[in-house]
């Protein structure tokens, strides 16, 4: 065998060994991240099992917790793209990152789920279409979006996070086009579409996992939203924020778990004492008010709802409600 056949050989002995180690390395980055969601799930459910925990939150919302963390499953990703089947239904994807780890989300994330679907095609009857059928207007919920979409992990101070792509509507165009008799009035419609849990491999506490999982349920049970000004809309985000720290910190207390800010980072029980207090003579004990979010500013904790949109920005919006001096 001369030079060249022994070089080319060498070769492709090479080629084959790296595309062997490439393969055992993606296999063995897939089980881990696996294990790591399977870890985290069980550890949630172990919680939803805690007899503290049910009493705190009622047995209602936690038998509806656990019906959402049953549909839970580990994502696909394979090749820099994040998947889940085709034929998935109504699964929520887990998507287990490390930190600094990005990838771009399948085409299936940029349409509504069946049960979603669902939910929408019994809004759109109802709300009497005379120019678009109901299966027209559902179909302007799904297509593709003019950029790859990312997930990336989540920063230094989440370990975990509901998300969904969505779509924002101009309603008043929308029911022109579709000639909706009974449309809410609504100056913008958030549509959601199918969503999915991103954790940074390392820590995922089944506090937080269920608290993501509150948001979950906000985002299929209650897909569409109507809002009148973006206020509104940072308004009805911080609104299900309250929701999911009461679920966070039922979880906390069920588990036996101290508040003080090393056991409890993301202060969930302490989010959840303000409000619970704060708000114990409301009619909606979850609902936003300038006084509430004056006290959480007032002790500082700002910086922990700004995670989940502009804090200043909302207290500014807050400002314009306040009375002013005559």
């Amino acid at each position: 065998m001369n030079r060249r056949a022994i070089s080319i050989s060498y070769k492709r002995v090479l080629y084959k060994l790296t595309r062997s180690l490439r393969h055992v390395k993606i296999y063995l980055m897939s089980s881990e991240r696996t294990k790591f969601v399977d870890n985290a799930i069980g550890e949630a459910y172990t919680s939803l099992d805690n007899a503290y925990a049910q009493d705190y939150l009622g047995v209602d919302a936690v038998n509806s917790l656990r019906t959402t963390l049953d549909r839970a499953v580990v994502a696909n990703i394979r090749y820099g793209v994040v998947s889940s089947p085709r034929e998935s239904g109504d699964i929520i994807p887990f998507v287990a990152l490390r930190r600094g780890e990005s990838f771009q989300l399948g085409d299936e994330f940029e349409r509504p789920t069946p049960r979603q679907l669902d939910r929408y095609r019994r809004l759109f009857t109802s709300w009497e279409p005379s120019k678009m059928s109901v299966d027209a207007l559902t179909a302007q919920l799904s297509g593709e979006y003019n950029a790859p979409m990312d997930v990336s992990a989540p920063g230094p101070r989440v370990a975990a996070v509901a998300r969904t792509n969505a779509r924002l509507l101009d309603m008043q165009t929308l029911q022109s086009q579709a000639g909706l008799e009974r449309a809410p009035q609504a100056v913008m419609g958030k549509f959601m579409l199918k969503p999915f849990i991103t954790l940074r491999m390392g820590n995922a506490a089944a506090d937080l996992l269920c608290h993501e999982l509150t948001h979950i349920e906000q985002k299929t049970e209650q897909p569409y939203r109507g809002y009148s000004s973006q206020r509104n809309i940072d308004m009805d985000a911080l609104g299900d924020e309250l929701r999911a720290y009461h679920v966070g910190a039922g979880i906390r207390l069920g588990l036996n778990i101290a508040a003080d800010d090393i056991a409890d980072p993301y202060r969930q029980l302490v989010v959840e004492n303000v409000r619970a207090t704060h708000n114990a003579s409301y009619l909606d004990p979850f609902a936003p008010s300038v006084s509430l979010f004056d006290t959480y500013r007032s002790q500082g904790m700002g910086h922990i709802l700004g995670d989940v949109l502009n804090f200043d920005h909302v207290m500014n919006a807050f400002d314009d409600l306040r009375p002013r001096a005559s």
